[in-house]
């Protein structure tokens, strides 16, 4: 996130936090929640609402991802179409 920084000259933002699990049978879960602060207590609730879902299957992947809000200073085009 500080690289993000660096490179846009922006504060970064955290819009959601997520944890997702891929088990041996190949099928996945995701928890995602949204929480503006980076916590690690937070991501250890949401691995255990994922593990919570394994339901005696074998885990074979996890990964973390944080969602980043979007710039408040990007503006939606408005594009010259005709009313029909």
């Amino acid at each position: 996130m500080e690289n993000h920084k660096k490179r846009t000259g922006k504060p970064v933002r955290i819009r959601t936090q997520g944890v997702k699990l891929k088990f041996n049978d190949f099928q996945l879960t995701t928890v995602e929640h949204r929480c503006a602060t980076l916590d690690e207590a937070y991501f250890r609730t949401l691995m255990q609402e994922a593990f919570e879902r394994a339901t005696g299957r074998g885990i074979r992947l996890v990964g973390v991802h944080i969602g980043l809000a979007a710039d408040q200073s990007t503006q939606q085009l408005v594009l010259p179409f005709e009313q029909i």
